[in-house]
């Protein structure tokens, strides 16, 4: 399952960020509402991550940048790591 909770600055996704759980989450334009200028993701709630999750976080970004927002993601897990690292995106997750 998975949540995403806004508090204040931070954005908290917590549980599955996979293929199965995306397809039951919020909508990316209704989880940036409400924001301003910055905003922080909070993954290290995160208990399971695929390519789905990976894709999800990089729409987030391009979402928020065409929102004018400036993202960034803290308390990546090690199995988010490990993919960031293999799609090479280490700079941009």
């Amino acid at each position: 399952m998975l949540e995403c909770l806004k508090q204040q600055d931070k954005l908290v996704i917590k549980g599955a960020l996979t293929q199965l759980s995306l397809a039951r989450a919020p909508n990316i334009q209704q989880l940036l509402a409400g924001f301003s200028i910055d905003i922080v993701v909070d993954l290290s709630a995160v208990e399971k991550v695929d390519t789905a999750g990976v894709a999800f976080l990089l729409e987030l970004k391009e979402c928020a940048g065409e929102q004018k927002l400036e993202i960034s993601f803290e308390g990546a897990t090690n199995s988010l790591k490990k993919l960031k690292s293999l799609y090479n995106l280490d700079t941009i997750i």
